[in-house]
């Protein structure tokens, strides 16, 4: 049987790395293919010719994608700028390296989600655009992302009695369950979060201060199991800067 071809598909280069004496391996995030890496032959050479594609496997970069291949590695066989590079610098720039890297370490290989794709561009977009909040577009782009994973967290109704959320009473997250009244759970030790800031989120509302940091520690919480401890640069920068 023949590789199949899979010819002119939009995609975003997520991250890149050295394989073999001249070429990449590149992962990326497709639109109908989901998650994929390409091997990039002779990416690294170093040559002026335009047949050489290194100077468009750049991350935020629009990209129209072919390749070949049958197994879980396939080879990219050409590449053309769909638009020009999405402008992103300092904290936009930073904020948007640490989607990358969730893509990368969360999403399955070849697990095709048109959702998480519309996600992503929607959080370049807004991070492009200095009168968005940077903590509310990632807020909105984790828990969109845990959704497509499967693991949406609920932030209107109590996991347990299913009844909506008070506005004036207090709530334990618990993992893959989503709220609890801490009223009803003495035994829960940890932090507890208010109810209005709930939701708030559940509307993507973050114009409270208390719900955008409630928000981001939420996030972090129902993220951190799947990360498994796996380094992110990416705040490294954050840090750094």
């Amino acid at each position: 049987m023949p590789p199949k071809y899979i010819e002119l598909q939009h995609c975003y280069v997520l991250h890149t790395r050295p394989y073999r004496d001249t070429s990449l391996l590149v992962d990326i995030l497709s639109q109908s293919h989901g998650k994929l890496t390409l091997i990039a032959r002779g990416a690294r050479k170093t040559s002026k010719s335009s047949q050489n594609p290194r100077h468009l496997l750049q991350p935020f970069m629009p990209l129209s994608l072919s390749w070949t291949g049958k197994g879980t590695l396939k080879t990219l066989t050409t590449m053309e700028a769909a638009a020009p590079a999405i402008p992103l610098i300092g904290h936009h720039l930073y904020s948007a390296m640490y989607a990358n890297e969730l893509l990368v370490y969360l999403l399955q290989e070849g697990d095709p989600n048109e959702d998480i794709y519309v996600h992503y561009e929607k959080l370049l977009s807004m991070l492009s655009n200095t009168q968005y909040s940077i903590e509310a577009a990632l807020r909105q782009f984790e828990f969109a992302l845990l959704a497509v994973l499967g693991y949406e967290i609920g932030f209107s109704h109590d996991a347990e009695t299913q009844l909506p959320l008070k506005a004036s009473e207090y709530y334990y997250y618990v993992h893959e369950q989503g709220f609890v009244a801490a009223n009803a759970h003495p035994e829960i030790r940890g932090m507890s979060f208010d109810g209005e800031s709930l939701l708030g989120i559940s509307v993507s509302n973050y114009e409270r201060p208390n719900t955008l940091q409630a928000a981001k520690q939420i996030a972090r919480m129902a993220l951190k199991p799947y990360l498994r401890n796996r380094p992110l640069h990416s705040k490294e920068l954050f840090l750094s800067h």
